[in-house]
């Protein structure tokens, strides 16, 4: 697509752990991102469900792309020339629902804020691109208290369940409960039929 139909656009490549390594480095020149699915939340998941894969080279082959991620990304830092690869990163994808498995095993957590990379940050409800910045930032100086976060625009809270801080870990607490959607919802309001701004404004309901 890049080279016979100029194509500049978003590219999403799918590939498995069976792929060759070398083939996937190519493929990653031209591809903004890529991704292997992990298919099931636990090793147990799979064993179960999908004996003919295997968790652990799932695991390793993530491991490999998101090391040669990080090499090209440092040999473009030295030379602007080098070709890229999968600059938008990697990712993956699962089946939930499938087995028992709860929150914590599905999400990854708790997150340790001192020293998860920017990709577990990323999954944290509550944590955006700019809070994410924010902690990476200040934590190469300090070590990040559950006090430091809103002063980063981090409603604690929030996150409360599922990160890990110096003074805070989320293995403390149940996560799998069943108040946890009800916590992360946002609060509902009743909508006002006639706005009042514009009763006030026109004199009129």
């Amino acid at each position: 697509m890049r080279l016979e139909h100029q194509f500049r656009g978003y590219i999403h490549l799918k590939t498995i752990p069976e792929a060759s390594p070398a083939l996937i480095a190519e493929a990653g020149r031209y591809a903004d991102r890529i991704s292997i699915n992990i298919e099931l939340p636990t090793r147990d998941d799979v064993e179960r469900l999908a004996p003919q894969k295997r968790f652990e080279n799932t695991e390793l082959v993530m491991k490999g792309i998101r090391d040669r991620i990080a090499e090209a990304k440092n040999e473009r830092k030295q030379n602007a020339k080098a070709p890229a690869l999968a600059p938008a990163g990697q990712s993956t994808q699962m089946i939930v629902g499938a087995t028992a498995a709860g929150h914590c095993a599905i999400v990854t957590f708790p997150v340790d804020l001192n020293r998860s990379p920017r990709e577990l940050l990323l999954r944290v409800p509550g944590l955006g691109t700019k809070s994410v910045e924010r902690i990476l930032r200040l934590r190469r100086w300090h070590k990040l208290r559950l006090e430091d976060l809103p002063r980063l625009h981090v409603r604690v809270q929030k996150v409360l369940p599922f990160v890990i801080t110096a003074d805070h870990n989320a293995r403390a607490l149940t996560i799998d409960r069943e108040n946890l959607t009800a916590q992360l919802r946002p609060a509902s309001s009743q909508l006002d039929l006639f706005p009042v701004e514009s009763s006030v404004m026109t004199g009129q309901l």
